[in-house]
């Protein structure tokens, strides 16, 4: 699609003014907006169900994310002294699927919206494929400073049931270590 753009020439004295100079040129591709400070944050999808119910509570509501973050934490003056939201960039994140809010914000996040806090979808852990694991580590260091004890790290995908085994070895290492 192209742009069609207008200018008038300069009137020369004596003359008439000529007709608009009409030109088109190329649509300027859609570009994604960038995030504030270059950061390019990826959706997490641990969060994406609270975003759409989020998207559509404040879609019910009538609120842009400005509206909801003054509801929630007022304004403030910006550097030409126009009062805006403060933390328009939090909503912003957690509508875009890569933030939840705090413990604090939530309850005030539900009050604004008139949404009940149960209702609303927990972040969950995630459940996409093994790339979003991160790289798979397994770390085992003897304790020198007290004789017979280890940590083990793991970070890895594991089928369910040897998760399930590797939380039974550790609580029955914790009621060892207990003496019960």
């Amino acid at each position: 699609m192209a742009q069609t753009l207008m200018s008038r020439k300069p009137l020369k004295s004596g003359r008439k003014a000529p007709a608009p100079v009409v030109a088109t040129a190329p649509a300027k591709p859609a570009t994604a907006a960038v995030p504030a400070a270059g950061r390019n944050l990826p959706l997490k999808p641990e969060f994406a169900e609270f975003a759409r119910t989020l998207r559509a509570a404040m879609a019910d509501k009538g609120m842009n994310a400005s509206d909801l973050a003054r509801a929630i934490w007022g304004t403030v003056d910006d550097p030409r002294g126009y009062p805006v939201a403060k933390n328009r960039d939090r909503i912003g994140a957690y509508l875009a699927g890569t933030g939840y809010p705090s413990r604090e914000t939530l309850p005030k996040l539900c009050e604004a919206l008139g949404l009940d806090i149960a209702t609303l979808p927990l972040p969950t852990r995630s459940s996409a494929s093994r790339e979003f694991a991160g790289t798979p580590d397994v770390t085992f260091t003897l304790m020198t400073e007290h004789p017979g004890l280890c940590s083990v790290y793991i970070r890895m995908m594991l089928p369910v049931a040897a998760g399930l085994q590797i939380i039974d070895i550790v609580n029955k290492a914790k009621q060892e270590l207990s003496g019960e």
